[in-house]
Protein backbone atom coordinates (compact mmCIF):
# COMPACT_ATOMS: atom_id res chain seq x y z
CA UNK A 1 0.00 0.00 0.00
CA UNK A 2 1.43 3.64 -0.48
CA UNK A 3 2.17 5.22 2.29
CA UNK A 4 2.72 9.05 0.84
CA UNK A 5 -0.92 10.19 2.50
CA UNK A 6 1.44 10.22 5.44
CA UNK A 7 4.20 12.40 4.79
CA UNK A 8 4.64 16.08 6.31
CA UNK A 9 5.08 18.89 5.13
CA UNK A 10 7.47 22.06 5.03
CA UNK A 11 6.25 25.10 7.97
CA UNK A 12 9.09 27.13 8.79
CA UNK A 13 9.08 26.49 12.73
CA UNK A 14 8.14 24.16 14.97
CA UNK A 15 7.71 23.98 18.78
CA UNK A 16 7.33 21.39 21.61
CA UNK A 17 4.62 21.83 23.89
CA UNK A 18 4.52 20.46 27.34
CA UNK A 19 6.82 17.00 28.53
CA UNK A 20 9.93 15.98 26.55
CA UNK A 21 8.40 12.33 26.88
CA UNK A 22 4.93 11.00 26.81
CA UNK A 23 2.21 13.79 26.94
CA UNK A 24 4.21 16.48 25.25
CA UNK A 25 3.05 17.60 21.17
CA UNK A 26 4.89 19.27 18.39
CA UNK A 27 2.95 22.09 16.57
CA UNK A 28 3.59 24.16 14.36
CA UNK A 29 5.15 27.57 15.46
CA UNK A 30 3.76 30.91 14.24
CA UNK A 31 0.04 30.21 13.97
CA UNK A 32 0.04 29.16 17.39
CA UNK A 33 -0.11 33.04 18.03
CA UNK A 34 -3.77 33.00 16.64
CA UNK A 35 -5.68 30.53 18.18
CA UNK A 36 -7.99 31.53 21.05
CA UNK A 37 -8.91 28.40 23.18
CA UNK A 38 -7.68 24.63 23.25
CA UNK A 39 -10.47 22.03 23.52
CA UNK A 40 -8.69 18.63 24.59
CA UNK A 41 -10.02 15.31 24.30
CA UNK A 42 -8.59 12.30 26.13
CA UNK A 43 -6.14 14.12 28.74
CA UNK A 44 -6.44 11.53 31.10
CA UNK A 45 -4.38 12.83 34.29
CA UNK A 46 -1.62 14.65 32.59
CA UNK A 47 -2.51 18.23 31.91
CA UNK A 48 1.20 19.21 31.42
CA UNK A 49 0.71 20.03 27.59
CA UNK A 50 -2.30 22.05 28.78
CA UNK A 51 -0.44 23.79 31.85
CA UNK A 52 3.03 24.30 29.10
CA UNK A 53 0.79 25.84 26.51
CA UNK A 54 -1.06 28.57 29.09
CA UNK A 55 2.09 29.77 30.29
CA UNK A 56 3.53 30.05 26.69
CA UNK A 57 0.59 31.55 25.10
CA UNK A 58 -1.61 32.61 28.17
CA UNK A 59 -4.82 31.02 26.83
CA UNK A 60 -7.86 28.84 28.18
CA UNK A 61 -7.94 25.05 27.77
CA UNK A 62 -11.62 23.39 27.76
CA UNK A 63 -10.56 19.09 28.71
CA UNK A 64 -12.36 16.39 28.60
CA UNK A 65 -12.58 12.94 29.41
CA UNK A 66 -15.27 10.95 30.53
CA UNK A 67 -12.82 7.68 32.10
CA UNK A 68 -11.25 9.55 34.98
CA UNK A 69 -14.11 9.41 37.46
CA UNK A 70 -15.42 6.25 35.99
CA UNK A 71 -16.64 3.70 38.30
CA UNK A 72 -16.33 0.58 35.81
CA UNK A 73 -12.74 1.33 36.45
CA UNK A 74 -12.92 -0.08 39.75
CA UNK A 75 -14.06 -4.02 39.27
CA UNK A 76 -11.05 -3.89 36.13
CA UNK A 77 -8.69 -2.30 38.72
CA UNK A 78 -9.51 -4.44 41.47
CA UNK A 79 -8.28 -7.48 39.08
CA UNK A 80 -5.12 -6.62 38.37
CA UNK A 81 -4.12 -5.80 42.19
CA UNK A 82 -4.78 -3.86 45.31
CA UNK A 83 -2.13 -1.43 44.74
CA UNK A 84 -3.43 -0.62 40.84
CA UNK A 85 -6.90 0.24 43.19
CA UNK A 86 -5.63 1.79 46.11
CA UNK A 87 -3.39 4.54 43.25
CA UNK A 88 -6.61 5.44 41.17
CA UNK A 89 -8.75 6.03 44.39
CA UNK A 90 -6.05 8.36 45.18
CA UNK A 91 -5.52 10.11 41.95
CA UNK A 92 -9.62 10.98 42.28
CA UNK A 93 -9.09 12.01 45.68
CA UNK A 94 -6.14 14.10 44.58
CA UNK A 95 -7.19 15.40 40.90
CA UNK A 96 -11.15 16.35 42.02
CA UNK A 97 -9.54 19.64 44.56
CA UNK A 98 -7.15 20.01 41.45
CA UNK A 99 -9.50 21.05 38.96
CA UNK A 100 -10.19 24.42 41.03
CA UNK A 101 -6.54 25.13 40.48
CA UNK A 102 -5.71 24.41 37.19
CA UNK A 103 -9.08 26.56 36.62
CA UNK A 104 -7.81 29.72 38.38
CA UNK A 105 -4.20 29.50 37.89
CA UNK A 106 -3.89 28.25 34.41
CA UNK A 107 -7.45 28.52 32.77
CA UNK A 108 -7.70 25.24 32.43
CA UNK A 109 -11.89 23.90 32.46
CA UNK A 110 -12.48 20.18 33.05
CA UNK A 111 -15.34 18.16 32.04
CA UNK A 112 -16.41 15.04 32.60
CA UNK A 113 -17.39 14.18 29.04
CA UNK A 114 -16.47 12.18 26.23
CA UNK A 115 -16.17 13.48 22.28
CA UNK A 116 -19.06 11.20 20.50
CA UNK A 117 -20.91 12.11 17.13
CA UNK A 118 -24.00 13.51 19.22
CA UNK A 119 -25.22 13.62 22.40
CA UNK A 120 -25.71 10.28 24.29
CA UNK A 121 -24.58 9.76 28.10
CA UNK A 122 -21.37 10.74 29.01
CA UNK A 123 -20.01 12.08 25.38
CA UNK A 124 -21.12 14.85 23.05
CA UNK A 125 -20.16 16.30 19.29
CA UNK A 126 -17.46 18.86 18.46
CA UNK A 127 -19.67 20.75 17.17
CA UNK A 128 -22.37 20.71 20.04
CA UNK A 129 -19.68 21.30 22.49
CA UNK A 130 -18.35 24.93 20.87
CA UNK A 131 -22.01 26.06 20.74
CA UNK A 132 -22.96 24.97 23.85
CA UNK A 133 -19.89 26.98 25.45
CA UNK A 134 -19.99 30.11 23.27
CA UNK A 135 -17.21 29.26 21.53
CA UNK A 136 -18.52 28.96 17.75
CA UNK A 137 -16.46 31.39 15.47
CA UNK A 138 -13.57 31.33 17.68
CA UNK A 139 -9.92 30.30 16.57
CA UNK A 140 -9.20 26.56 18.15
CA UNK A 141 -6.51 24.42 18.83
CA UNK A 142 -7.27 20.58 18.90
CA UNK A 143 -5.85 17.44 20.54
CA UNK A 144 -7.79 14.70 20.44
CA UNK A 145 -6.37 11.50 21.52
CA UNK A 146 -9.45 8.72 22.67
CA UNK A 147 -8.05 5.25 22.34
CA UNK A 148 -9.44 4.56 18.64
CA UNK A 149 -12.44 6.45 18.79
CA UNK A 150 -11.32 9.33 16.62
CA UNK A 151 -12.05 7.13 13.27
CA UNK A 152 -15.86 7.05 14.09
CA UNK A 153 -15.35 11.30 15.12
CA UNK A 154 -13.45 12.33 12.10
CA UNK A 155 -15.36 10.50 9.21
CA UNK A 156 -18.62 12.56 10.59
CA UNK A 157 -19.04 15.18 8.32
CA UNK A 158 -21.06 17.47 11.00
CA UNK A 159 -18.00 17.01 12.82
CA UNK A 160 -15.84 17.99 9.26
CA UNK A 161 -17.85 20.49 8.75
CA UNK A 162 -16.88 22.56 12.25
CA UNK A 163 -13.39 22.32 11.59
CA UNK A 164 -12.92 25.85 9.50
CA UNK A 165 -11.77 28.17 12.54
CA UNK A 166 -9.65 25.06 14.23
CA UNK A 167 -5.78 26.16 13.86
CA UNK A 168 -3.94 22.97 14.02
CA UNK A 169 -5.17 19.28 15.30
CA UNK A 170 -2.74 17.51 16.97
CA UNK A 171 -4.37 13.12 16.71
CA UNK A 172 -3.03 10.28 18.11
CA UNK A 173 -4.36 7.78 15.50
CA UNK A 174 -3.93 3.96 17.46
CA UNK A 175 -5.08 0.59 15.92
CA UNK A 176 -3.17 1.51 12.33
CA UNK A 177 -1.65 -2.13 11.89
CA UNK A 178 -5.48 -3.35 12.29
CA UNK A 179 -7.14 -0.08 10.59
CA UNK A 180 -4.33 1.33 8.06
CA UNK A 181 -6.62 1.79 5.18
CA UNK A 182 -9.42 3.08 7.47
CA UNK A 183 -6.19 5.72 8.54
CA UNK A 184 -5.55 6.89 4.90
CA UNK A 185 -9.55 7.12 4.51
CA UNK A 186 -9.75 9.78 7.27
CA UNK A 187 -6.32 11.78 6.56
CA UNK A 188 -8.01 12.41 3.12
CA UNK A 189 -10.93 13.69 4.60
CA UNK A 190 -8.83 15.74 7.03
CA UNK A 191 -6.47 16.78 3.71
CA UNK A 192 -9.84 18.86 2.14
CA UNK A 193 -9.09 21.55 5.30
CA UNK A 194 -5.48 20.60 6.64
CA UNK A 195 -1.94 19.63 6.30
CA UNK A 196 0.13 17.19 8.17
CA UNK A 197 2.95 19.40 9.33
CA UNK A 198 4.76 16.63 11.73
CA UNK A 199 4.48 13.07 11.57
CA UNK A 200 5.83 11.28 15.25
CA UNK A 201 5.67 7.51 16.10
CA UNK A 202 4.24 6.56 19.60
CA UNK A 203 6.69 3.92 20.43
CA UNK A 204 4.65 2.44 23.78
CA UNK A 205 2.16 0.63 20.47
CA UNK A 206 5.38 -0.72 18.92
CA UNK A 207 5.48 -1.44 15.36
CA UNK A 208 3.99 -3.91 12.22
CA UNK A 209 5.00 -5.00 8.84
CA UNK A 210 3.56 -3.82 5.80
CA UNK A 211 5.71 -3.93 2.07
CA UNK A 212 8.69 -5.23 4.33
CA UNK A 213 8.77 -1.80 6.27
CA UNK A 214 7.98 -1.32 9.96
CA UNK A 215 5.20 0.98 10.32
CA UNK A 216 4.60 2.83 13.85
CA UNK A 217 1.27 1.16 15.48
CA UNK A 218 0.35 4.04 17.07
CA UNK A 219 0.72 7.59 14.92
CA UNK A 220 1.34 11.29 16.62
CA UNK A 221 0.03 13.60 13.50
CA UNK A 222 -0.09 17.29 13.44
CA UNK A 223 -2.46 19.08 11.11
CA UNK A 224 -2.27 22.68 10.09
CA UNK A 225 -5.39 24.30 8.47
CA UNK A 226 -4.15 24.92 5.03
CA UNK A 227 -4.59 29.10 5.58
CA UNK A 228 -1.62 28.97 7.06
CA UNK A 229 0.40 27.25 3.69
CA UNK A 230 1.52 29.46 1.17
CA UNK A 231 3.35 26.93 -0.11
CA UNK A 232 3.12 22.84 -0.17
CA UNK A 233 6.60 21.04 0.01
CA UNK A 234 7.24 17.94 1.32
CA UNK A 235 9.52 17.80 4.22
CA UNK A 236 12.55 15.83 3.73
CA UNK A 237 13.81 16.20 7.10
CA UNK A 238 14.98 13.21 9.22
CA UNK A 239 12.08 12.43 11.74
CA UNK A 240 12.44 11.72 14.91
CA UNK A 241 13.15 15.57 14.64
CA UNK A 242 16.17 16.32 16.69
CA UNK A 243 15.54 18.24 19.94
CA UNK A 244 11.99 18.37 18.98
CA UNK A 245 10.55 14.41 18.99
CA UNK A 246 11.74 12.61 22.08
CA UNK A 247 10.75 8.65 22.48
CA UNK A 248 7.16 8.53 24.33
CA UNK A 249 8.92 5.59 26.11
CA UNK A 250 11.98 7.28 27.48
CA UNK A 251 14.01 3.55 27.59
CA UNK A 252 12.71 2.31 24.70
CA UNK A 253 14.34 3.43 21.05
CA UNK A 254 12.43 6.10 18.90
CA UNK A 255 11.00 4.95 16.44
CA UNK A 256 12.76 6.05 12.91
CA UNK A 257 9.86 7.45 10.66
CA UNK A 258 12.14 8.81 7.94
CA UNK A 259 12.81 4.46 6.88
CA UNK A 260 8.97 4.11 6.22
CA UNK A 261 9.34 6.78 3.41
CA UNK A 262 12.80 5.35 1.98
Amino acid sequence: MNIDFLRSYCVDSKVRVGRIYDGGYVLENKSLNDFEILYGYGVGWDVSFEKALHARYKKPSRIFDPTLFDVENIPTLAKRRLLSLGKYFAKVMLWAPYLSILKSTHQINFYNEGLGLSKKYKYDSFPNHLKRFGDEGKKILLKIDIEGGEYEVLKDEKFLKSLDNVVQIAIEFHDADTRFAELKNVIELLNKKFTIVHVHGNNYGGVFELDGKQIPKVFELTFLNNSYLKNKQVDLSPMPVPEIDYPNHPTQPDINISKIFA
